[in-house]
């Protein structure tokens, strides 16, 4: 499985493979003499529970996973297994090959395998990140060949570890990608993922454990839910989003923009969380969150997922600057989903309640009082979005903002709520990127309103959409109070490859209908005054007053007339206007 393994081999074989070091005669007699009752010791190891707190956890799988060219992996989908899953209170994903080797990778980064040729590891994460690693082999059979179990223990350094999966990955994924383009797209993003993990801070063993979940998919084999194809798919996807979210992470038609951010953070700060959430669904049909929390989903490619699963599927085809969602991204959102449905189904006073995703769109079942009850869509609440990313990510926190003028001010914490400008701008300045802030999706620039059954415009007020602000630059002269913010909605849509706003403006944009109403009168006012007027909030300004009713169509078309007459000659003809 690495280097120190090749080493080791090479000391103690001969030409003819067999070991040639001998034994002290003394201890070659007593493990003669007691092989039995030794292998009764190792056969009682091997039947451990997988949980063991002395050994939960680890890796080492060259020694036989790659003794064949390919080994297939057949997945354990049994409720027992799935139970102790849910119960151990680390939660891992577990597969058996075709072999009967089993391994399992644990919540807390450990990982276990037990091969039936009696040999085995754990690999268990150290505080001070490094590994214990644990390895166990049969007794031997003849008085000349060394006990490799005389020294089971090394420690091994994240980096160590990284070089290992990286290299297994490498491998892996040169024999079950068959595509040369896609081969090439895939080993590109590890490159990238490489290099941004230095510039946001991911550890060499969260790339580690990244590669470990990613290679568990490409090497699983059988139906299961998904198929082998869709497996390598998802592997692929996995790797794009962990490389770039803000390239890959998308909503795409569905109502799931609180689950698309928290997506977005999880790659963006631990890609070794985001991983398994769509390998535990893709093996199991079920997502054990970092808390124990258990969802069951299905795993179905839905809507624009669906093509994914197409024989003719190419990354080059497909392409990763379409605005579609992807199979990946349709695994954790809905999974996301879920997990927060379980934890606030308590509060919400609702039972057996079920985010899904079907042909028809999307919906949520619940029960209530008894009664059967039925949602078209299902959006996440600030306190959903922050409770949720830190029961999947392990305790990490996400802030996300709230503006409301009805609320108590809350500035501390991972839920603020803020009711003025100076309020929000201070919120940004401590807060740690990315940062999820909800707008009212009516406003410039989302410009995005909606008309309820009577024809009104429905104000969504604060709650009608959340973005992503991924970088913040109050120091820069240049870019006093400027922010780089994404939208998970599509590169069609505003912001939605990324861009920059003023924290100012994207405070306007968090205000309801009425309060923006006043807050553009307000600049323009002060613009005026400075001699500098910028269009747009005339332009907005005039459409929400028309929407709101508060001025008439003539007097609307008198204000519009004003302003093209206030601009440039260049951009009056750019209108076709003299």
């Amino acid at each position: 499985m690495g280097k120190d393994f090749a080493l080791e081999r090479a000391e103690n074989n001969d030409a003819t493979g067999q070991y040639a070091s001998l034994q002290d005669p003394i201890e070659a007699m007593r493990t003669l003499i007691n092989k039995q009752e030794m292998q009764a010791i190792v056969d009682f190891i091997h039947k451990k529970n997988f949980a063991d707190d002395a050994e939960s956890g680890a890796p080492q799988g060259e020694l036989s996973r790659r003794a064949e060219s390919v080994h297939q992996l057949a997945v354990v989908n049994t409720e027992n297994v799935l139970s102790r899953q849910a119960n151990d209170g680390y939660g891992g994903t577990l597969s058996i090959d075709a072999r009967g080797n089993k391994a399992i990778i644990y919540k807390d980064g450990a990982r276990r395998v037990e091969n039936t040729d009696g040999t085995g590891y754990t690999l268990t994460p150290n505080s001070d990140g490094s590994f214990a690693q644990h390895n166990w082999y049969p007794a031997p059979e003849h008085f000349w060949h060394v006990d490799r179990n005389k020294h089971p223990d090394r420690r091994l350094s994240a980096e160590q570890v990284l070089a290992m999966d990286n290299a297994n990955l490498l491998s892996d994924a040169q024999h079950y990608i068959k595509d040369p383009e896609e081969l090439k797209t895939f080993q590109d993003n590890m490159q990238v993922l490489e290099a941004r993990s230095a510039r946001d801070g991911i550890s060499a063993g969260q790339m580690a454990l990244t590669y470990a979940h990613i290679d568990t998919l490409l090497r699983a084999r059988g139906d299961i839910g998904t198929n082998d194809f869709g497996r390598v798919v998802l592997a692929e996807q996995v790797m794009a989003l962990a490389a770039d979210p803000l390239k890959n992470s998308r909503q795409g038609g569905y109502n799931t923009c609180g689950a698309a951010d928290i997506e977005f953070a999880m790659y963006t700060r631990h890609p070794e969380a985001a991983a398994p959430v769509v390998a535990d669904v893709a093996l199991s049909g079920k997502y054990v969150a970092r808390d124990g929390t258990t969802v069951a989903i299905d795993m179905t490619p839905q809507g624009e997922s669906a093509v994914d699963r197409d024989a003719d599927y190419t990354m080059a085809k497909r392409g990763v600057d379409r605005n579609e969602r992807s199979y990946a991204s349709q695994l954790f959102q809905v999974a996301t989903l879920n997990v927060a449905l379980t934890k606030f189904a308590p509060s919400l006073n609702v039972t057996e309640a079920k985010y899904y995703q079907d042909a028809q769109g999307e919906g949520v079942d619940y029960t209530q009082n008894g009664v059967k009850m039925h949602e078209d869509s299902f959006g996440m609440s600030q306190a959903m979005m922050t409770t949720t990313y830190e029961a999947m990510s392990g305790g990490d926190k996400l802030t996300v903002i709230r503006q409301s003028s009805s609320e108590n001010t809350v500035l501390v914490g991972a839920a603020p709520v803020v009711k003025s400008e100076a309020q929000f701008n201070e919120i940004l300045k401590q807060a740690k990127t990315p940062v999820m802030v909800f707008v009212n999706a009516d406003n410039e620039p989302f410009e995005q309103p909606v008309r309820d059954k009577n024809g009104h415009y429905w104000d969504r007020d604060e709650s009608g959409h959340s973005i992503v602000i991924t970088a913040v630059d109050f120091q820069s002269p240049q870019k006093a109070k400027q922010l780089q913010v994404y939208n998970t909605q599509g590169q069609d849509i505003v912001f939605g490859k990324g861009g920059q706003i003023s924290a100012h403006d994207l405070y306007l944009s968090t205000l309801t209908r009425k309060d923006e109403i006043a807050a553009l009168r307000q600049d323009l006012r002060n613009e005026r005054k400075s001699g500098h007027v910028e269009t747009w909030k005339e332009l907005t300004l005039v459409r929400l007053e028309i929407e709101e009713k508060r001025i008439s169509r003539a007097e609307a078309q008198r204000r519009l007339n004003e302003i093209i007459a206030h601009l440039p000659s260049g951009q009056r003809l750019a209108l076709g206007v003299r």
